[in-house]
């Protein structure tokens, strides 16, 4: 590895890395852990490094910086210089009221789901899953979670955090992407909070996956 660097931010997500991701060799990330910056497909090595013990950031990548958004760029800039500062979401719309700690995981629905299909979906016991997704209709996100549910892929989670679902629906019979997260999720009776400001969407503010995180009521606070 490089020795000066401090953090591997990448260039955009798209499509691509669940065809290889099984086949790198993570090793040198593990010996010297650096910062690997990135979401949306990114969520695959999200969680090839989570099943190692390295956290990684879950942040917009190197093309939305130059998309005239000043706050990103601050806001990744403080996160990368003090990724294990405090930080408290307050007010967050609350599913199921109830109290739950334990490590940040997750990122998008889909990569899960694909991560899950490929059988690399390894999160610790008691882990806080974090969600979100894009241009993905109603009827495809309750496909993915009705999946995951009944291969028992959400058993290990001790609550669950739901960003934003951008560009999802609703469908022309009025079915809302809201509704079918709550129907799917809810039944599982472990506490649950939505409207987390981190996905596709113009506020993606960067968490650590991995952070100690806490859910209590209406809030949601990382590294408390």
């Amino acid at each position: 590895g490089e020795p000066d660097v401090a953090a591997i931010v990448c260039a955009r997500g798209g499509y691509g890395l669940s065809r290889y991701v099984h086949q790198l060799d993570l090793e040198p990330m593990v010996a010297q852990p650096r910062w690997l910056v990135g979401f949306s497909d990114v969520t695959a090595l999200h969680v090839e490094l989570a099943a190692r013990g390295v956290a990684s950031l879950h942040a917009g990548h190197v093309t939305a910086m130059g998309q005239g958004n000043a706050v990103f760029r601050e806001q990744l800039v403080a996160a990368l210089e003090d990724p294990r500062a405090t930080r408290r979401y307050d007010g967050l719309e609350v599913l199921v009221r109830g109290r739950a700690t334990g490590p940040l995981y997750g990122g998008n629905l889909t990569l899960l789901h694909a991560c899950a299909a490929a059988g690399r979906l390894r999160p610790p016991s008691g882990a806080i899953l974090l969600v979100e997704d894009v241009t993905e209709l109603p009827y495809r996100i309750d496909r993915v979670l009705t999946t995951l549910l009944v291969g028992g892929h959400l058993d290990a989670f001790a609550a669950v955090a739901v960003g934003e679902f951008t560009g999802c629906g609703p469908t022309r019979d009025g079915v809302r992407v809201e509704e079918v997260i709550a129907e799917r999720l809810v039944p599982l009776g472990i506490p649950i909070v939505a409207g987390l400001p981190v996905g596709h969407g113009r506020d993606n503010e960067p968490v650590v996956i991995g952070a100690p995180t806490t859910i209590d009521g209406d809030r949601l606070t990382l590294f408390g």
